[in-house]
This record gives C-alpha cells, sequence and structure tokens, in this order.
C-alpha cells in the first residue's frame, strides 16, 4: 500500500474512468494529484483492505500505538478492538510485545526508515503459550511529512519450526 501526495503520478484503471472535472482518463494516461478524491470514504477503504488480510496486520502511529488491526490479529491474538487500538504495541496482552528483540527492530524500522522482512521472533501470548512468529515491518509515508505509521505484519511459524524440528 503506497500513500502518496499532490503531484505524485497515479496510473489509472485498464477501463476509462471519471475523473474531477469530467474529464476521462485512460490506461497508460496518469492523474496528477491525490487520487484518493476518486474514492468516497478512503477511511473505510483502509480498514477493509486491512480486514482482507488473512494475516495478522497492525497499524500503528509514529509513537507505536495501535492504530488499527485486522480482523484476523483479534481472532488469532483472542483480543478485540478495545483491547487494542489507542494502546502501544508495548502494552498489548500482559505486554506479550515487550521484547528487547522486537524494540529493537521497530527502533530500527523508525530510525532508518527500514523495512523489515521475515524477521523471526518468539513471544509468549496469554491463553496460547509459546509462538514462533515471522515479522513484516513496514513505514508509510504521508505526503504532509508530518505524521508516519508503520504497518506490522505477522506468520505464525510454530507448527511449520516444530515439524522440521522434528523430520531432522
Amino acid at each position: 500500500l503506497v500513500v502518496a501526495g499532490a503531484g505524485m503520478p497515479y496510473p489509472c484503471a485498464e477501463t476509462p474512468c471519471p475523473s474531477p472535472g469530467g474529464r476521462r482518463s485512460l490506461k497508460g494516461q496518469y492523474l496528477a494529484g491525490n487520487a484518493l478524491h476518486l474514492v468516497p470514504d478512503p477511511r473505510s477503504l483502509a480498514q477493509a483492505i486491512i480486514d482482507a488480510v488473512r494475516a495478522p496486520l497492525l497499524v500503528l502511529d509514529d509513537n507505536l500505538c495501535v492504530i488499527a488491526a485486522s480482523r484476523s490479529y483479534y481472532a488469532i491474538f483472542r483480543t478485540d478492538e478495545e483491547a487494542a487500538v489507542g494502546r502501544s504495541l508495548y502494552d498489548l496482552a500482559a505486554a506479550q510485545w515487550d521484547v528487547p528483540d522486537l524494540r529493537e527492530l521497530l527502533d530500527t524500522v523508525i530510525k532508518d526508515r527500514a523495512t523489515i522482512e521475515a524477521y523471526e521472533i518468539q513471544i509468549v501470548v496469554p491463553e496460547i503459550g509459546t509462538r514462533t512468529l515471522l515479522l513484516d515491518a513496514r513505514t508509510v509515508f504521508y505526503a504532509d511529512h508530518r505524521s508516519t505509521s508503520f504497518l506490522l505484519g505477522f506468520e505464525d511459524v510454530t507448527e511449520l519450526r516444530a515439524a522440521k524440528r522434528l523430520a531432522d
């Protein structure tokens, strides 16, 4: 998901689409300005995308507080919106995410605007036990440069790692 601002090119859909002022744009042409004007409710679209992702996903603000979470996050980690949104990542579910390696990882993402892929970490999840997760982290940059968000995705590889240990 890329969020860009005024003046950035946005490729149009394959079929003609209406643009501001009744003009139509065709494939291969670009709309100047913010194409989100084509979306009636960008916030609802963003939440729908988050909910459509099968893997658990957290959207964090620049203080690492939860802005949004996917339905799969709530289901897998047995929590809900009330217990997550607005809280620091490190305060969620009895501080299960307050792990030194994770803090170091996210500090790197913030400081260096780094992208992290498939970083393996173990956490203890209440009611579930110890889980081995692969984490992906991305920074979302906004056109106004005044704020930043972070996407934190998870893949639970606990059973996969256990099966591999048994096979070895």
